[in-house]
């Protein structure tokens, strides 16, 4: 039984390394979804809304590079929904070339 135990010991460290640590986009999108309290109905919505939300976060670290301090941008209310759904709350006409 003791060999047992101490085998279990000396594994138990090599179950943790499998285990990949969570992104930074992973983090980054916890933090936005308890911040603002945001549930998706379904597994399949929250997955499509983390594509989205990496998407968007590219995008901010790209126009932070762009502007280099002028201005800021930054994750906000709107960072999981795609520019058509933003275009659609702000009466924007839909893009002809898709």
């Amino acid at each position: 039984m003791f060999k047992y135990a101490v085998l279990i010991l000396l594994l138990l460290p090599l179950l943790t390394l499998s285990v990949p640590a969570p992104s930074e986009e992973a983090k980054a999108f916890e933090k936005f979804k308890k911040d603002l309290d945001r549930h998706y109905a379904t597994p399949e919505e929250e997955a499509k809304r983390f594509e989205i939300f990496k998407k968007n976060l590219e995008e901010i670290k790209r126009l932070n590079e762009e502007h280099k301090g002028l201005t800021t941008f930054a994750v906000n209310q709107f960072s999981d929904w795609t520019k058509e759904e933003f275009g659609k709350m702000n009466g924007a006409l839909p893009n002809p070339e898709g």
